[in-house]
C-alpha cells in the first residue's frame, strides 16, 4: 500500500506504526489529514485508535480502516 500511495504526486506516507499506543502518541504530534489503519493492531483495534485520535486532535480526520493483507509466498 505504501508503494501505491508514494507513487501519487499529491499524497505522501509520513509514518508507519505497528502497535496502537505508538500510533496514537506519534499521530497526535503529526496531526495528519488522512489515516489508513489496519482493523487489528498488536495491542488495540484500529477504529479505537482513530476515535481516540479524533478526540485528541479535536478536528475532522479522514480515516480508512482495512484488514491486513497477508501475502502468500
Amino acid at each position: 500500500m505504501k508503494k501505491i500511495i508514494d507513487y501519487q504526486n499529491d499524497m505522501k506516507v509520513i509514518a508507519q506504526f505497528f502497535d496502537g499506543n505508538t500510533a496514537l502518541k506519534k499521530l497526535s504530534n503529526i496531526s495528519p489529514d488522512v489515516v489508513m489503519m489496519d482493523i487489528q493492531l498488536q495491542d488495540m483495534l484500529g477504529i479505537d485508535i482513530i476515535r481516540k485520535l479524533k478526540k485528541k486532535i479535536c478536528r475532522q480526520l479522514n480515516s480508512l480502516c482495512a484488514p491486513a493483507l497477508k501475502m502468500k509466498k
